[in-house]
């Protein structure tokens, strides 16, 4: 029998990912779950059917090479961070801000804002620093 068997595909349905293009010095990393994986026999490799985690929007037959295991960003990471997910609206607003800590289990970062980045977000008190629970798929990681 002459037929190859399938490999499991790099990456599973539900599993969070990071895309970009190691090859262009892609400025930053965007979260986005799987749902979907597509075996391409005649090039052995699979296309991924994916949700971006900031814009919400599916992404369809995204080559493998832009896919990357979803590294965990450590405390003290300045990052991007989707706020316009928390008012619940469905907005984008992307702001500076650092990871304070990571829950693994619940996938979520605690971060603190950059206030300075957005003088609105400043807190009525000045020794006060707002921390946002926020999903790893609202925070976006840079790359340099």
């Amino acid at each position: 029998n002459d037929v190859e068997a399938k490999p499991n595909p790099n990456y599973q349905v539900g599993s969070i990912v990071e895309i970009y293009d190691a090859t262009h010095n892609a400025p930053f990393a965007f979260p986005a779950t799987v749902t979907a994986a597509k075996y391409h026999p005649e090039h052995k490799s699979y296309s991924y059917a994916l949700v971006h985690g900031i814009t919400k929007t599916n992404m369809n037959n995204v080559e493998e090479n832009l896919l990357h295991t979803y590294e965990v960003q450590d405390v003290g990471t300045r990052s991007l961070c989707n706020v316009g997910s928390a008012s619940g609206e469905g907005d984008i607003l992307m702001i500076p801000c650092t990871i304070v800590s990571h829950s693994d289990e619940e996938h979520n970062y605690e971060v603190v804002l950059n206030a300075a980045a957005n003088p609105s977000l400043r807190s009525s008190r000045r020794d006060e620093e707002e921390i946002l629970s926020l999903s790893y798929l609202s925070v976006q990681r840079f790359l340099q």
